[in-house]
Formats: structure tokens, C-alpha cells, sequence
């Protein structure tokens, strides 16, 4: 059976997240939008095998997903037929047959995340729905105190305490960095915006999302939550 390996992105605003349970909102989810199409396109209930298990509303600036299939479609056939019948918040940018050891879930050697935040409340208007946007406008001694909390999770941690998961094995993880970067919004405008990155070998459910509200409250020095709004994962990294 060839082994399809697709790379994609998509607007999570709408989604519950990745994937979920059929009992709590699957319907809802990115994979199942995915799932449709190609059970339309092959006529198999394929099961799709993701690089990263984004939650509710995060979005995905290149997501790596990997399926078996019987069908002898050419990988130019999934591409364009994927792309024509997916709703237009989620695009496959590539699609090759690959060789069958090959998982998405479980060959990646690094994930990264970036959150985008406006360093002052006064968004962009055309970028704002893609940005978090805090109460008030953060400072350097605010990025400072951020960025002192993050060198204090860099390196092998259980970051059990940083998800919403209740497992008790497999919470330990390595993070390999975690960087501040200050620039124009992608209009070119006058509100500057903060991307967050962090690159680690595997995150656990909701990790990104707990890490940014730690390093956050540091700098703040008040309670923050998580606006899904700016977060994305950014990348999988795989062996060559």
C-alpha cells in the first residue's frame, strides 16, 4: 500500500483542535475534514497519522500528516483533488509517496511553535485576528523577566505540570530553545509584534499554550491566558 505523506496548513479559528474523540466534537476537527474527502476520493476510512496533535483553534503553518492507501492515485491527483474539494481555512502545500517506515507521528526529531503577540494593545486591524493582544503594552523589563523564565525550562524537564494531560509517564520532554523576536506586523504598520518561538523534541497536549502563559505571567506579573489566536505550529523537523 503506497504510504501518501502530505505537508499542509490551515486556520484553526473554527476547528476543535486537531483531532478528539467522536463523542466530543471529532466532527469538529481538522483531521475529520481531511478524512471526508479522501473517504469521498478512495472510498477507505483512512487514518491519518500527524507530526502534531494541534489544540482548539491553533492554527498550523506547516503540519505534516501521513496515510496508507490502496488506492493507485499519483500524489499530483491527491494535491489537486485535496485542494479542490477542503474548505479554503486548509490548504495541502505538498504530497509525495514515501517510503512505508515513514510516520508522522512518530519519526519528527523536532516541533517548533511560534505565538505572535502585539507588544502594545493597539492591534493591526488586518492581522489582529492572528495576533493575541495583551491589556497593556509589555515592556523590556517585562521581555526581560520572559525571558529569564525561559532559560530556566530549556533542557530535559517533566513538563507534566505544562499540559493538560494526565498521564504519568511520558511527560518528560527536551526543550532546545525557546526565542524573543520584535517586528513589524505583516502589513508593515506601526503596531510591532512579539513572536515567541519554541523548538523542543515533542510537546505534550496544551504544552505550547501553558509554556507562553508561564513565560507571560512572569514578565506581567499577573495572571494571562493563552489566546489560541496567535498561536501556530510552525514546523516539524524530520531526519534527512
Amino acid at each position: 500500500m503506497p504510504n501518501i505523506k502530505l505537508t499542509l496548513q490551515y486556520d484553526g479559528t473554527r476547528y476543535l483542535g486537531w483531532t478528539r474523540p467522536a463523542s466530543d466534537g471529532y466532527a469538529k476537527t481538522v483531521s475529520c475534514r481531511i478524512c471526508s474527502v479522501l473517504k469521498k476520493m478512495t472510498g477507505e476510512d483512512v487514518l491519518l497519522f500527524a507530526g502534531a496533535k494541534t489544540a482548539p483553534k491553533v492554527h498550523a503553518l506547516c503540519q505534516t500528516v501521513n496515510f496508507h492507501t490502496e488506492s493507485s492515485f499519483s500524489d499530483t491527483y491527491f494535491l489537486e483533488k485535496l485542494n479542490e474539494y477542503l474548505p479554503k481555512d486548509i490548504r495541502v502545500l505538498s504530497c509525495e509517496i514515501v517510503s512505508d517506515r515513514f510516520r508522522a507521528d512518530l519519526n519528527a526529531v523536532s516541533k517548533t511553535y511560534i505565538y505572535r503577540i502585539s507588544v502594545s494593545p493597539d492591534g493591526n486591524l488586518f492581522t489582529r485576528d492572528y495576533t493575541a493582544h495583551p491589556d497593556r503594552k509589555i515592556s523590556n523589563a517585562d521581555l526581560d523577566a520572559m525571558k529569564e523564565a525561559a532559560d530556566s525550562l530549556i533542557g530535559i524537564h517533566d513538563f507534566r505540570t505544562f499540559s493538560a494531560v494526565k498521564k504519568k509517564k511520558g511527560t518528560v520532554k527536551e526543550i532546545f530553545d525557546i526565542s524573543f523576536s520584535e517586528q513589524k506586523d505583516l502589513t508593515g504598520g506601526l503596531s510591532p509584534v512579539l513572536t515567541i518561538k519554541i523548538c523542543a523534541n515533542d510537546f505534550l497536549y496544551q504544552m505550547p499554550e501553558r509554556i507562553i502563559e508561564f513565560l507571560i505571567q512572569k514578565g506581567a506579573e499577573k495572571k494571562f491566558h493563552c489566546d489560541p489566536s496567535g498561536l501556530f505550529l510552525h514546523s516539524i523537523a524530520y531526519p534527512d
